[in-house]
């Protein structure tokens, strides 16, 4: 796959950064060396002005980057004085020069942390989305007591990836959510987990010739739900669990299966979204708020 190395973000996530500055925040954007061979994936941090009351890392999902779909969500954080983390997944988004392979994901996570300034007595609280929930996941059931609060939006344990699912999630473009999202990435930039073509980010950057993509997604995550099934008690943190009801590729009953495992856990179903418009929903972010600020300690 050819390596698509963007020197300028697309106008949307340009627009976002000056949206931070006007409201008084920074955005520090810089690469990160992800592995010994000294390949690098892109991270950036948006600090609010003044002292940040908890720090958030979000973990993007398949043929997702750092930049998409997730800006609501990081103003809505901004906005209640929350640091923001956040990492593009081994070969995703405009920079860097990582590969995606299955063999790097469950390692993603705990590398991100390490990245980040985070100190030892300061609340994190991690927010997955899709793959990356299934990736936070794995890292809450070994390290939840470093972690304040646990948000899983849209996360598999069983993944069906079909075409079938697909094209039932062509539903997606009935929801008001997603049509409102065209203020923030264009008409064409709502494209379910592709995001405007101008990305040219379709869906992953690079990653090994020899790799199949889906397959290889869809085996990280059969992989990782048989070996979290048994540990999933051992998670100590609280836990948000928020699904659509009509997602025909992550389906609801995911958040029930876990909940039933996680002690300090709570779902929140959002009625009619789809696998593509569940992160885009206002109440979404907003629950994301609170739920962060009820858990500061």
């Amino acid at each position: 796959m050819a390596h698509i190395n963007l020197k300028k973000d697309p106008a949307f996530f340009e627009t976002f950064k000056t949206w931070i500055s006007e409201h008084g925040g920074t955005f520090t954007d810089q690469l990160y060396t992800r592995s010994t061979q000294g390949e690098q994936s892109r991270g950036i941090t948006i600090q609010p002005q003044g002292k940040a009351v908890a720090s958030a890392l979000f973990i993007h999902g398949t043929g997702n980057d750092i930049t998409y779909p997730s800006i609501s969500l990081y103003k809505v954080l901004f906005k209640q004085n929350i640091r923001i983390y956040a990492f593009d997944l081994d070969g995703h988004g405009y920079k860097g020069s990582s590969l995606f392979s299955q063999q790097m994901l469950p390692t993603f996570v705990t590398w991100a942390v390490a990245q980040t300034e985070i100190s030892a007595n300061e609340p994190l609280f991690l927010i997955g989305h899709s793959l990356g929930g299934t990736l936070a996941l794995a890292h809450a059931v070994q390290a939840s007591k470093t972690m304040q609060g646990l948000i899983l939006i849209s996360a598999p344990l069983t993944l069906s990836a079909t075409f079938k699912s697909l094209a039932a999630e062509s539903l997606s473009w009935l929801r008001p959510s997603l049509w409102q999202e065209r203020k923030v990435y264009g008409t064409w930039g709502i494209l379910p987990a592709l995001g405007s073509f101008k990305r040219a980010s379709f869906p992953i950057r690079l990653t090994y010739p020899e790799v199949n993509y889906v397959l290889q997604v869809n085996d990280a995550v059969d992989t990782l739900a048989l070996d979290l099934i048994s540990k999933l008690d051992s998670i100590s943190c609280p836990v948000l669990l928020i699904y659509g009801t009509a997602d025909h590729i992550v389906k609801e009953q995911n958040a029930f299966d876990i909940q039933k495992r996680v002690k300090k856990s709570e779902v929140l179903s959002i009625k009619g979204a789809t696998h593509f418009s569940t992160i885009f929903e206002s109440e979404v972010s907003n629950r994301i708020g609170s739920f962060i600020r009820a858990h500061i300690r």
